[in-house]
């Protein structure tokens, strides 16, 4: 017997039967069916980066264009708008097969903070990107330039005592940086960012702590109250301040030339602290500041935990908000 004749085409046979297997067609003598193209539960590992409007920017109003990068081979994207982290304030969610998406009206009235977030939805979703914010000015002028948007960074872990000694303190008291904005359309907004989150109660029963926009609206360091170890050059005019007495928070706002307190909105998350204050007319439109910090007791007492930051260490910054 020839077994050269027998065994090739048996070694064929058998390997037309292993390759339709391997194949998946069949399966017991059935057909099998062909597995889906994206199985259910399987996730697109790529993730959209967001291009535009920048996280923490500030725009003007009317149609806005939102931009990500593209991830390959995805078709469609879902684009969501709220104006909390949360998104449970959503002001526009939509689906698209570009990698931008336009919101045709104009943001709702009084300017304020949004979120913004994106992911792929076909042929294969993503998780969410990361959630970017933005600051609406509501105006027919330009968004504010950079002479108008107050951005400064502080040095971390340069608290002092009453006397100006270097000490150690908790994160919260400790300037990382400060935005100070002004829109056209009638406030400011502070936003001070800290070392670490703002707590939800005094550390001792007989503490007050305060965060402090530090106004010399008439640029003169003769007016206006003095203390140079706290207001470096300038006399202050004119303080916004969001307070912590035991675990009630409180924003105000104290005209000095009257010492008339005014209440005024705030906003804190995690170590994040913004303050809006109307403009009116004893406010000009550009003026010198400080940022400042300070935890003390309310005994009087030599030993009540006196402690502060300030930005910036020395001189002053300031605002420029012509238009």
């Amino acid at each position: 017997m020839d077994l050269a004749k027998v065994l090739v085409p048996l070694v064929t046979v058998l390997g037309a039967i292993l390759a339709l297997k391997l194949a998946g067609v069949l399966e017991g003598g059935k057909p099998m069916p062909s597995p889906p193209l994206h199985p259910q539960g399987v996730v697109n590992s790529s993730v959209p980066q967001l291009l535009s409007p920048t996280n923490e920017g500030v725009i003007s109003q009317g149609r806005q264009t939102f931009t990500w990068s593209p991830i390959e081979g995805t078709t469609r994207y879902k684009f969501v708008l709220a104006r909390d982290l949360d998104f449970t304030f959503v002001l526009m969610e939509a689906e698209t097969p570009y990698a931008s998406i336009e919101y045709p009206d104009g943001l709702p009235p009084g300017g304020g903070k949004y979120f913004w977030r994106v992911r792929a939805m076909a042929p294969v979703p993503s998780e969410w990107s990361t959630t970017w914010a933005f600051y609406a000015a509501f105006t027919s002028q330009p968004a504010p330039s950079a002479k108008q948007v107050a951005r400064c960074n502080d040095p971390t872990n340069d608290l002092f005592d009453m006397s100006g000694r270097p000490a150690a303190g908790e994160p919260y008291l400790d300037i990382v940086s400060s935005e100070l904005m002004f829109f056209p359309d009638g406030y400011y907004l502070a936003r001070l960012t800290m070392n670490g989150s703002l707590p939800t109660q005094t550390p001792e029963g007989c503490v007050f702590i305060e965060w402090d926009i530090v106004a010399d609206i008439d640029n003169s360091s003769k007016t206006g109250w003095h203390w140079p170890l706290m207001w470096n050059d300038i006399g202050p005019d004119y303080m916004v301040r969001l307070e912590l007495a035991y675990s009630t928070y409180r924003g105000r706002a104290l005209d000095i030339s009257t010492m008339k307190w005014t209440d005024i909105q705030y906003k804190i998350q995690e170590n994040v602290v913004e303050l809006r204050l109307p403009v009116t007319s004893s406010i000009p439109q550009t003026f010198n500041y400080i940022v400042a910090v300070r935890k003390f007791g309310m005994t009087g007492k030599a030993d009540d935990h006196r402690l502060a930051d300030k930005a910036p260490n020395n001189g002053h910054y300031t605002l420029h908000s012509t238009y």
